[in-house]
């Protein structure tokens, strides 16, 4: 039924309309959340069968010992380093195909459309799950490398393809001034989804064993593929974009090619010097007010991100076990505590800081990285438990960043130029474990007998040097804004939208014309439910 213009600025009348309002408007957040769930299901429980794998099978070192290794400190310093080489081997072999599928996907995705590039991004996750129900059936018959073939996950661009191509769409159908909302929202589903797997995860796995943590995960993937099949409608049209302008030369106007729509053209196109280009184009063209330098600015600090969070979780699990003894149980319960602060940081904190109190994204992220350096510290030299506990309430926006950044991003860009900006981001993120994981690897192992928080310590320097970068950012922005206020004779407005405000309240010349799609006027109504649910909650 057509959306008028009247529904967009009707309130419903009670909570429950709300509800059914917001629900009726869902579109790719159930697969997100399935997708998450899946994940968590196995991502701790994997992390055991790569330790019990190598101390009963590679290292033949037997039930007695493996079954209670916290109690047998060399030996678990010696499953702890063989460990640690097989994750530096298995981020290496996952980090290649994500970097090619994230190179060619955002700007095939921004001419054939997203649902493609959702559902084959899905499809890896079962792949994976076949991979540990295989180990664990041939237990013993097979060594711990052949945990390795999980990369096949990404094979068909893993958790990379996903998020670039689902922040895309999300990116689609939102209003540039609601974006950091939404993508903040999007994000909140990933610790709702992985706490709610890894809570399964631990009971499944205590009580029915490994195989099922597996077998529950494949099931829940392939239902997010079905749900992505029937009920997620495409938002790029093929042949139909409108004409934009560059933000370079106003006068200046980008016509996308028409393109034939045959199967075999979609492959050429796919794998073409043109598709690659167009994705590193749209990062390195001119643009107006000197944007491009701050979209490279705002690439630097992601990757560093993504750096940092790379390292620290590649040996967060084993250090925890070598500091404090946690078991698979201790660190589920600390992992589950950790997502639900992220829940109410993700779909609560951040559209509040955001849309509420006016605070510039730049600052939001700064925030996020000087925390999590300090979480750091607090983990490399906690004595107890609680301790870890007190870090994570102090860094309650951890990863909050990846969801502003991008929006940053996304309002920078022009409307057909979206996918292929996040994908360039996508694929630098995904050379960031190739890096990161050698190397802190390497360190812990050389380092986890007498010193091993050394790792975490040089996170917490790297998170304080992204924390200068955002400042840096921020400062610059804000002088730019000032700029393009006086410039497009709006005063007192963030017209590059680190504040959200009003779109009425900039010149139309400022984004390009371009008709309103059912589906963006359907997110405008649903944002205006969660801007009114927000009320009620703060």
């Amino acid at each position: 039924m057509p959306i008028s213009k009247e529904s967009l600025d009707s309130k419903p009348s009670s909570c429950c309309g709300k509800l059914k309002s917001a629900w009726s408007l869902i579109t790719v957040e159930p697969a997100v959340l399935l997708l998450t769930i899946s994940y968590g299901l196995y991502m701790i429980v994997s992390s055991e069968l790569y330790i019990t794998k190598v101390c009963k099978v590679n290292l033949a070192l037997g039930d007695e010992i493996c079954d209670n290794i916290q109690d047998h400190n060399e030996e678990q310093v010696l499953v702890q380093r063989y460990v640690s080489k097989l994750n530096i081997y298995n981020r290496v072999l996952q980090a290649v195909p994500s970097f090619i599928f994230a190179v060619v996907a955002g700007p095939w995705s921004d001419v054939y459309g997203r649902r493609t590039f959702l559902i084959l991004s899905i499809s890896g996750f079962v792949f994976n799950n076949a991979v540990f129900m295989l180990n664990i059936y041939f237990f013993y018959e097979l060594k711990a490398e052949w945990l390795l073939l999980e990369c096949l996950q990404d094979c068909t661009g893993g958790t990379i393809l996903f998020y670039l191509t689902v922040y895309a769409y999300i990116a689609d159908i939102t209003d540039p001034s609601t974006r950091t909302k939404r993508m903040a929202f999007l994000s909140g589903l990933w610790p709702i989804g992985s706490n709610i797997g890894k809570a399964l995860g631990g009971l499944i796995k205590n009580q029915l064993g490994f195989m099922y943590n597996f077998a529950i995960g494949m099931l829940v993937a392939l239902v997010a593929m079905l749900y992505i099949v029937l009920f997620v409608k495409e938002t790029v049209k093929p042949n139909t974009l409108e004409e934009y302008k560059t933000s370079n030369d106003p006068k200046q106007v980008n016509r996308p090619k028409e393109r034939s729509q045959s199967l075999g053209a979609r492959i050429s196109f796919l794998f073409s010097l043109e598709n690659v280009k167009n994705g590193f184009s749209a990062l390195t063209r001119p643009r107006k007010h000197n944007m491009r330098a701050y979209i490279i600015l705002l690439l630097f600090v992601f990757q560093f991100m993504m750096f940092n969070f790379v390292a620290d979780y590649t040996n967060r699990y084993l250090f925890l076990r070598r500091s404090l003894g946690l078991n698979l149980e201790d660190y589920t319960r600390y992992s589950i505590a950790t997502g639900v602060i992220g829940i109410i940081s993700q779909c609560f904190l951040v559209p509040f800081l955001s849309e509420k109190m006016k605070i510039r994204d730049a600052t939001i992220s700064f925030y996020d990285m000087f925390a999590s350096a300090i979480n750091c510290l607090i983990m490399a030299f906690a004595t107890e438990e609680w301790m870890l506990y007190v870090g994570a309430v102090i860094n309650c926006l951890d990863s909050s960043s990846y969801s502003v950044v991008r929006s940053m991003v996304t309002k920078i860009a022009e409307p057909h130029e979206t996918g292929s900006l996040l994908a360039v981001f996508g694929s630098f993120q995904s050379i960031m474990p190739m890096i990161a994981t050698p190397v802190f690897g390497m360190l812990y192992r050389s380092t986890v007998a007498n010193f091993p928080q050394l790792y975490l310590l040089i996170v917490a320097g790297f998170f304080l040097l992204n924390s200068v970068c955002l400042l840096f950012v921020r400062h610059g922005l804000k002088k730019l804004n000032k700029k393009m206020a006086q410039d497009d004779g709006v005063i007192g407005e963030e017209i590059l939208e680190m504040v959200p405000t009003p779109l009425k309240a900039r010149p139309k010349s400022w984004y390009p014309e371009r008709p309103h799609s059912q589906a963006e006027k359907d997110s405008v109504i649903l944002t205006k439910i969660m801007s009114q649910s927000m009320d009620t909650l703060t």
